[in-house]
């Protein structure tokens, strides 16, 4: 009984922060363009009316509150913090010692991790190591996978997860939330940064499989925006979402224009037809946006019923299809969005937080949120294939599903606690980044008796 009690209350307590996806300011938080002030004054409002009692994203909002009044008081302008304070430090720590290094600095600094979700003590029921943001799965075989973290950067393993490294150690503390590899030159990757805090330092380019990175033209100064997803829609034909707009490449992503003015959330190309593109914008979650000319233009498309934050996915096995799944259920198109059918309702019940579709079989759609939800009858019903509360299943994925991704029959599902792997169609789960050191520690402190006790909030 005791078991079941503390099981029963671990759930509670995470499911909190989840149904607060129903608040209607939740996106502004890390928007660099929303006035701090004026966001507290709208938060309050709505909390004043619908209540601080558990679901509703009260302790979310408090965390948000005491970090971001301190940080712009008194005016609440976010525009007046330099968000490349990080990158113009540490570019003028080279310059005084162009030979240091994150790593083999004797003396200096060495990596104490935790680094192996079971090596935590004492037994957490639901050990991680930390929020995984972005992965890369596609290579030719399943040795090579890349992964990015909220905080921790990139990192690589060229043997199935066996051993990691990471190539972003000497730059700037970044986040990674996006990763794509070119279809034709598998040696040139893209990374998609973003800070915790929401901030972006731009799209970063490796030529040599990741070890290596350069900026690109993509990049932002103080006043800038934060970029979301990248499409690599064709060999040259790219494009990156941001909360003020899309950002488009027509030569291989040596310059950059924008194609799309306002709040893009999500998009998703064509996986036939290079020309079309999806977008799904933050300022009317009912409508999908759709360009049929590779983003010159944009047309809008009703989707009767959404009112939630939407997740969107494609399959190359019925390319015409869409689905959009968010609080409010899932939505499918199959004439390229035109038209939709709200074809179930939210199977995770605490609102969706990923949202995949299988490559092969298209009525085989993948939603995550807590658990991982598979239904294979598009949308009919659903099981469990992913569970958090099994800590020893071997269908056991850490809560919080945080990105999806599938090649073949190889998926993996990120979360807050580490990377999921199943070469089986998700029957079973292994965790796959164990020795990354990508754990986001929001506090530390220090024992003043013994120099070795030091306790951490974390991730």
């Amino acid at each position: 009984m005791k078991s079941c009690l503390r099981y029963a209350a671990i759930f509670l307590l995470t499911l909190l922060p989840l149904i607060a996806l129903s608040q209607p300011f939740k996106h502004k938080y890390f928007d660099p363009n929303v006035n701090v002030n004026a966001l507290v004054l709208e938060a309050d409002a709505w909390f004043k009316e619908n209540g601080i009692g558990p679901g509703k994203g009260w302790k979310t909002y408090q965390r948000w509150r005491y970090e971001y009044e301190r940080r712009f008081y008194p005016s609440g302008d976010r525009s007046l913090f330099d968000p490349q304070i990080a990158t113009k430090e540490y570019a003028q720590f080279k310059t005084h010692q162009p030979t240091a290094k994150a790593a083999g600095m004797p003396g200096h600094w060495t990596f104490r991790g935790p680094d192996n979700a079971t090596n935590i003590l004492p037994p957490s029921w639901a050990a991680g190591l930390g929020q995984i943001a972005a992965v890369w799965g596609g290579a030719a075989t399943a040795d090579t996978v890349y992964l990015g973290s909220r905080s921790g950067g990139f990192w690589k393993t060229n043997d199935g997860g066996s051993s990691w490294h990471s190539t972003t150690q000497d730059l700037p503390a970044m986040g990674v939330v996006d990763i794509e590899v070119h279809p034709d030159r598998h040696n040139e990757v893209w990374i998609v940064t973003r800070h915790a805090a929401g901030y972006s330092y731009g799209l970063l380019k490796s030529t040599d499989f990741g070890e290596t990175w350069n900026a690109t033209s993509l990049s932002f100064g103080p006043q800038q925006a934060y970029l979301g997803e990248f499409v690599m829609a064709s060999a040259d034909s790219f494009f990156v979402s941001t909360n003020a707009g899309i950002q488009r490449s027509t030569d291989g992503g040596a310059t950059w224009a924008s194609c799309y003015s306002g709040n893009m959330i999500t998009i998703v190309g064509h996986p036939a037809n290079s020309q079309i593109l999806y977008g799904l914008d933050n300022n009317n979650l009912g409508q999908l946006r759709r360009s049929t000319n590779g983003g010159q233009t944009w047309t809008n498309h009703a989707i009767t019923g959404n009112s939630g934050y939407p997740f969107m996915a494609v399959s190359a096995a019925a390319p015409d299809w869409i689905y959009v799944g968010s609080s409010s259920g899932i939505f499918k198109s199959t004439n390229q969005g035109s038209t939709w059918a709200n074809i179930s309702v939210d199977p995770t019940n605490s609102g969706i937080m990923t949202l995949g579709v299988s490559a092969t079989q298209p009525n085989e759609i993948y939603a995550g949120s807590l658990n991982q939800y598979k239904t294979t009858d598009g949308g009919a019903n659903w099981t469990v294939f992913a569970d958090w509360v099994n800590y020893f299943g071997s269908n056991y994925v850490h809560a919080d599903m945080r990105v999806f991704r599938t090649w073949g029959n190889r998926i993996f599902t990120g979360t807050d606690g580490f990377l999921g792997y199943s070469s089986d169609n998700g029957q079973t789960w292994t965790k796959i980044n164990q020795g990354t050191g990508v754990k986001e520690f929001y506090r530390i402190g220090c024992s003043v008796m013994d120099a070795e006790d030091i306790v951490g909030g974390s991730q």
